[in-house]
């Protein structure tokens, strides 16, 4: 008994008091909404490009197992090759 007297000297009760379950489920709705906007609305950082010292594209490349040659991007940085693709996003110096 003493809590709910304490209950409901504040405004609250078991009834609904002063905020009712819909108006506090449209406020919760409401406040994720705008949340939401301002995370979509933010400038996204671009991701820049990789920069390689050297950027080799469409080139024939050859493994050493006897295989047909295939074309493809190789990208070098630091004097060592990085990656080998068909195609590779990036800029070289």
């Amino acid at each position: 008994m003493k809590a709910e007297k304490g209950i409901r000297k504040f405004g609250l009760s078991r009834k609904g008091g002063f905020m009712k379950r819909k108006t506090f489920l449209l406020v919760i709705l409401l406040s994720a909404g705008i949340f939401i906007l301002c995370i979509l609305a933010s400038p996204a950082q671009k991701e820049e490009a990789p920069l390689y010292d050297v950027l080799i594209k469409n080139g024939k490349v050859l493994d050493g197992s006897l295989k047909p040659e295939a074309v493809a991007d190789v990208a070098i940085k630091d004097g060592q090759i990085v990656k080998i693709a068909r195609s590779i996003t990036g800029k070289a110096n």
